[in-house]
């Protein structure tokens, strides 16, 4: 017995950023992820729970091909809690450097 709709497994938080920064690298498909706010939203949150610091990097690799446009830079900042997440990297870079 075979169901009509089979489950597909979750996708992980690594997967799913791993997918975001492809469409991030490519300039015809920025538009489409800088006008998602959700996937916005998603970036700003890996980036202070991701299950391993890899996670986090291509979130925020994912953030800076995004932010090489100059007029996608105003809708980040307007992320919430995207600009806090940085930050908060920032200061525990800082910790750790100490």
């Amino acid at each position: 017995m075979s169901p009509s709709n089979p489950v597909t497994a979750p996708i992980s938080q690594k997967e799913l950023v791993i997918q975001l920064r492809q469409f991030a690298q490519d300039p015809k498909h920025q538009s489409a992820l800088i006008e998602n706010e959700e996937c916005l939203k998603t970036l700003a949150e890996v980036l202070l729970t991701a299950v391993d610091n890899e996670t986090c990097v291509i979130a925020l690799q994912t953030l800076q091909f995004l932010a090489s446009n100059p007029k996608y830079r105003l809708i980040l900042k307007e992320v919430p809690k995207l600009m806090s997440s940085v930050e908060q990297l920032k200061k525990g870079e800082n910790e750790i450097k100490k």
